[in-house]
């Protein structure tokens, strides 16, 4: 769980890092306080941020 990543408009925000095993993970994303405004989610083995705005979203929900 994390608290405190509020930020005063857009913001690339670089959560710790986890060892993942192969395979099918789940993220989930609860909202506590009104206001959420959730745009892109990035997961990536590279060490920095998309720059910028990062690439256009795409929808790659699987079942």
């Amino acid at each position: 769980m994390r608290n405190g990543l509020g930020t005063s408009g857009w913001q690339w925000i670089t959560m710790e890092k986890l060892a993942l095993e192969a395979g099918t993970h789940k993220i989930s994303i609860g909202v506590r306080e009104d206001g959420l405004a959730l745009d892109k989610i990035c997961l990536s083995t590279f060490f920095l941020a998309p720059d910028g705005l990062g690439p256009e979203a795409s929808n790659r929900c699987l079942p």
